[in-house]
C-alpha cells in the first residue's frame, strides 16, 4: 500500500468518526423503532457542533411521537415531533442549524 493510499484510507476512517453522533443506546434504539435515526443523528450531530451532547431522552404522548431530549440531567430541552418532523429547542422550533444553536 501507499503512503498517499495510506492517508487517504485514515481521512476517511477520521470523517466517518466525526460524522457519527453520540446518543445514548435507549434513544437509538427508539428511534430507529420509529424509523426517525436520521432526524435524531441529525439533531445530536447539531448539538455536539454546538458543543453540548445528548445526556438522556425519553418519549412522551399518544404512540410515543414525541421525543424529548436532555442536553442536561433532566433538561428536555429539545422536543421532536415524529409524525411532523418539527424540531423545538427551548420552546423555539427550528429548521437548521443556525436556529438551532440560537434557541440555545
Amino acid at each position: 500500500m501507499k503512503l498517499t493510499e495510506f492517508k487517504k484510507l485514515i481521512r476517511e476512517e477520521i470523517q466517518k468518526e466525526l460524522a457519527e453522533a453520540r446518543i445514548p443506546d435507549n434513544i437509538k434504539s427508539f428511534a430507529t423503532r420509529k424509523s426517525s435515526l436520521p432526524l435524531v443523528m441529525k439533531v445530536a450531530k447539531w448539538a455536539e457542533k454546538a458543543g453540548k451532547r445528548i445526556a438522556g431522552g425519553t418519549a412522551i404522548g399518544k404512540n410515543y411521537n414525541t421525543l424529548i431530549l436532555d442536553l442536561t440531567y433532566q433538561g428536555g430541552e429539545i422536543r421532536i415531533n415524529l409524525e411532523t418532523k418539527e424540531i423545538e429547542v427551548n420552546g423555539e422550533e427550528v429548521a437548521d442549524y443556525t436556529e438551532f444553536k440560537n434557541a440555545l
